[in-house]
């Protein structure tokens, strides 16, 4: 039996000849968000007396530093903007937005009596606020490098901060932490801090690096 010869059609193809192809756009992956950012303020449950979980709406920027204000009644909160802002935690609304800082607020701390909040920022300062005027009521300590925390001596008489450069920096803040700080007189000018050289104790700034 012979094989049945078939010859090679030379037909030029057409569109309608050609497979029908449907286009599968590409998968999209959400971008992750950093667990240690967030721009929500979450309130646990029983963090008052009769309150319920409250999710406040922070800065777009993301949340990097939050307090408590010692009433409980407000929520400090520091943010990769620079800003620190104000939220009454019994309904989130915003009261307050202080802007000073030119980089990431890295901490928040609030002074024994209440009175002041004290924040560290990658701008290499540490910046003095009032709770009760939400203005600063001292110039800018200022710094060689990043400061990533800052914290109140129990007497309310000087701020502890580090950073990037290993060292712990103490300030006398007494000037500025008076009564009448942050009202109509002006906080009086904040002393040039010493050099690494200066071994002398009643210095305005002190410093300690690890070892």
């Amino acid at each position: 039996m012979e094989r049945a010869k078939f010859r090679r059609s030379r037909r030029t193809r057409t569109a309608e000849d050609q497979p029908h192809r449907t286009s599968v756009p590409p998968r999209v992956r959400p971008t992750p968000t950093h667990p240690k950012e967030t721009n929500v303020i979450r309130l646990p449950e029983g963090s008052s007396p009769g309150r319920f979980p409250l999710d406040i709406g922070g800065p777009r920027d993301g949340v990097t530093s939050v307090c408590w204000s010692r009433d409980g009644e407000q929520v400090f909160s520091g943010s990769r903007d620079g800003t620190i802002r104000v939220w009454s935690s019994v309904n989130g609304a915003q009261v307050a937005l202080l802007q000073g800082h030119t980089n990431t607020v890295h901490a928040i701390a609030i002074s024994f009596d209440g009175r002041f909040i004290a924040s560290a920022s990658s701008d290499c300062t540490v910046r003095l606020w009032s709770v009760r005027s939400f203005q600063a009521v001292s110039p800018p300590f200022e710094h060689a490098d990043e400061l990533y925390c800052v914290t109140f001596s129990p007497d309310r008489k000087r701020v502890a901060c580090g950073g990037k450069d290993t060292k712990v920096y103490l300030w006398d803040i007494q000037p500025y932490t008076k009564p009448e700080a942050g009202d109509d007189h002006p906080a009086p000018e904040l002393p040039l801090p010493p050099s690494d050289e200066d071994a002398s104790t009643s210095c305005t700034r002190r410093s300690f690096q690890n070892s």
